[in-house]
């Protein structure tokens, strides 16, 4: 693995997507607290920012498994954003995507297009998770190399 921090950080945002559901939505399976003990959260967060921490996450955490070459990363990138949309998509048109993915191991995404609900905010978020960790992947590859510049210079002397 080249960059653990890269996956580090990608794991802790991962988390924090996992929290909004966790302590933010009152409706989703993985909601752990009492009603009375949620937080209230504003819309935007509540619903379209675990699509963009996703994104993001995910990017971060696929990483290290990948060249630092600039067009690997932008594949990178726009692979976990074209992987989001098609999901936001999955949901917006299910009865077609049960269809096409009703048998063998896409069996269980028939269930997640049924009872998923199409929001134009969350490929937006995508869009802006993808293009956020495309930056973020972009700017730690100029640090490392920075890094490993001046490493070298140090060692020379």
């Amino acid at each position: 693995m080249q960059n653990r921090l890269n996956f580090t950080i990608g794991i802790i945002f991962f988390l924090g997507g996992c929290s909004v559901y966790w302590f933010g939505r009152q409706n989703s399976l993985f909601f752990i607290l009492p009603k009375e003990l949620s937080f209230n959260l504003p819309g935007l967060i509540k619903f379209s920012s675990p699509v963009f921490f996703h994104t993001f996450s995910m990017i971060l955490i696929s990483s290290p498994f990948i060249k630092k070459k600039i067009s690997s990363l932008f594949f990178l990138s726009f692979s976990w954003i074209a992987i989001q949309i098609f999901f936001e998509i999955g949901q917006k048109y299910p009865d077609f995507f049960n269809k096409v993915f009703s048998a063998g191991i896409f069996l269980p995404l028939n269930n997640y297009f049924k009872k998923g609900t199409y929001d134009p905010m969350d490929i937006g978020m995508a869009v802006a998770g993808g293009l956020s960790g495309l930056i973020f992947l972009i700017l730690s590859r100029s640090i490392v190399f920075y890094f490993t510049k001046v490493r070298t210079y140090v060692r020379k002397k």
